[in-house]
C-alpha cells in the first residue's frame, strides 16, 4: 500500500519542510498516524513509501511492511494510546512526536491543533510500541 508523505507543513504561517523521507531513510522516522477508518492499515501490510502520489512527481523512495498499528485519539492536546484512559505524559508525547518526524513537541501541536478531536492509527514499521 501507498503510504505517501508530504515535503512540507505550515508552522506559524510559514512553510515548513518535513524531512520525512530523509528521516524514514535514516531510521529517525519510526511510525506515521494516519486516519483509517476503513481499516486498511494492518500488520503484514507491504508499505510503499513514497511523496507526490497520484501527481506526476511520485517517488517511491522505500519499501518495508508494517508490523503493528495502535489506535491513537488526540484531543484537547491529549493523546490516549489503544484506548487507555490515562493520556500520555507530556514527556511521552514529546517523544511520540520526534519518533513521528516532527521537529519537537510544538510542531506535532501546530499538525494537530487543526483537529477538534483525531481519532486515527499509528502505523509501524518497526517493533516500537507504546
Amino acid at each position: 500500500m501507498i503510504l505517501n508523505f508530504l515535503k512540507g507543513f505550515a508552522v506559524d504561517g510559514k512553510r515548513k519542510p518535513t524531512n520525512f523521507e530523509e528521516k524514514i531513510k535514516k531510521g529517525i522516522k519510526l511510525h506515521t498516524i494516519r486516519w483509517d477508518e476503513k481499516g486498511r492499515w494492518k500488520e503484514g501490510n507491504k508499505i510503499h513509501f513514497s511523496t507526490g502520489a497520484r501527481t506526476g512527481k511520485y517517488n517511491c523512495f522505500k519499501e518495508g511492511k508494517c508490523t503493528g498499528t495502535q489506535q491513537i485519539e488526540i484531543r484537547n492536546r491529549n493523546v490516549y494510546i489503544e484506548g487507555r484512559e490515562l493520556p500520555l505524559t507530556a514527556d511521552k508525547i514529546e517523544w511520540l512526536a520526534i519518533n513521528d518526524g516532527f521537529d519537537c513537541i510544538e510542531d506535532f501541536w501546530a499538525w494537530f491543533d487543526q483537529y477538534s478531536h483525531f481519532f486515527g492509527k499509528l502505523i509501524h514499521w518497526t517493533e516500537l510500541r507504546y
